[in-house]
């Protein structure tokens, strides 16, 4: 493992230092009425470096069913591009675990972050969180990946500056 100090954000992910807020969609894919499967909400969204700006930590809040949901996730990398890591929990999608994720290209806009899961009959699942960026918008889409390889998109949040 490299030295701390070598240990970096992507300069993409690092200009969205600060608040925002915008609508987040979830999309329920299991159930049988397709006019009840994408439920939306309002949402916030903080994104804050280290003090070393050595990792940032992305916090949002969400709602469904009436009650407020929270996830938080901590990006980091190294600077020579080799990889991207992130742990992520959220309340809603997992039952207080952390769930690893790692993506190949340090730079790529956006952010492909990709980790498994156990689904409790033996087989794993994929997640993948995407964090794409440009002047005026951060958007997070989340993938779940089937283990035979399809997906669906899970949820979507898209953000302007608070």
């Amino acid at each position: 493992m490299r030295e701390c100090e070598e240990m970096a954000i992507p300069k993409h992910i690092l200009t969205t230092e600060g608040n925002w807020k915008g609508d987040s969609r979830l999309h329920l894919s299991w159930l049988p009425d397709e006019a009840d499967r994408i439920k939306s909400s309002p949402s916030t969204l903080t994104v804050e470096a280290d003090g070393n700006r050595k990792y940032v930590t992305l916090s949002y809040a969400w709602e469904y069913g009436g009650e407020t949901q929270f996830g938080q996730m901590l990006v980091a990398g190294d600077r020579d591009g080799e990889t991207l890591e992130a742990g992520w929990s959220d309340s809603w999608h997992q039952s207080g675990g952390v769930l690893h994720l790692t993506a190949t290209s340090f730079e790529e806009n956006p952010a492909k972050l990709n980790g498994k899961y156990p689904a409790g009959d033996g087989t794993f699942w994929g997640w993948r969180i995407e964090i794409e960026t440009d002047d005026e918008t951060l958007t997070l889409r989340m993938f779940n990946i089937m283990p035979d390889g399809p997906e669906e998109w899970a949820v979507e949040g898209i953000y302007k500056r608070a």
